[in-house]
C-alpha cells in the first residue's frame, strides 16, 4: 500500500473510533429527567458553574495583580475583583430570598444585568411581581432585572 492509502485507513479509523466513542457517552447532566431530586442538582449543577466561571475570573485578575503589569492594570483588576466578590455575594442572597417562598431558582449577575430563572412554577403575574419586590432590595441604580419562568 502507499502512503496515502495508510493515512486515509488511519484517519478513517480514528474519526470511527471517536464517532462511535460520542454515540456512547451519557447524555449531558441538564438534560437529566425532570423529578424533583434532578431538579434540585441540575439547578444547583447550573449555579456551581455560574460559581466556577465567577471564580476563575477572579483568578485572571489576581494573576493580573501578581505580574509586572502597569499601575493602571492592576487597579483596574482590583475593582473587577471587588466587582465580581459583590456580584457573587448578592446571588447568593437572591437564592437564599428565593428559597424562603420554595421557589427553585438560578440566578446570574452579568454586567449589570440580575437574570433570575424560576423553575418548576407557572408564569403569573402576582409571582412575578412578588419575586420583583423580593429581590429589589439587591439591586441598586447600576443594576436591571430579567425574570423568566422555565
Amino acid at each position: 500500500m502507499n502512503r496515502q492509502a495508510v493515512a486515509f485507513l488511519s484517519m478513517f479509523t480514528l474519526i470511527l473510533m471517536l464517532s462511535i466513542y460520542y454515540v456512547s457517552l451519557e447524555s449531558d447532566p441538564v438534560t437529566v429527567n425532570s423529578s424533583n431530586n434532578d431538579v434540585n442538582s441540575v439547578i444547583a449543577l447550573m449555579q456551581e458553574k455560574i460559581s466556577d466561571s465567577k471564580n476563575e475570573e477572579i483568578q485572571k485578575q489576581k494573576e493580573i495583580l501578581g505580574s509586572n503589569e502597569q499601575d493602571e492594570q492592576k487597579n483596574q483588576a482590583m475593582e473587577t475583583i471587588a466587582q465580581l466578590e459583590e456580584d457573587q455575594k448578592k446571588e447568593k442572597e437572591i437564592i437564599q430570598t428565593l428559597q424562603e417562598l420554595n421557589l427553585k431558582s438560578v440566578v446570574e449577575i452579568k454586567e449589570s444585568i440580575i437574570q433570575i430563572t424560576i423553575y418548576e412554577q407557572s408564569e403569573n403575574e402576582e409571582l412575578a411581581t412578588q419575586i420583583l419586590n423580593l429581590v429589589y432590595p439587591f439591586m441598586d441604580e447600576n443594576y436591571s432585572m430579567e425574570l423568566s419562568f422555565s
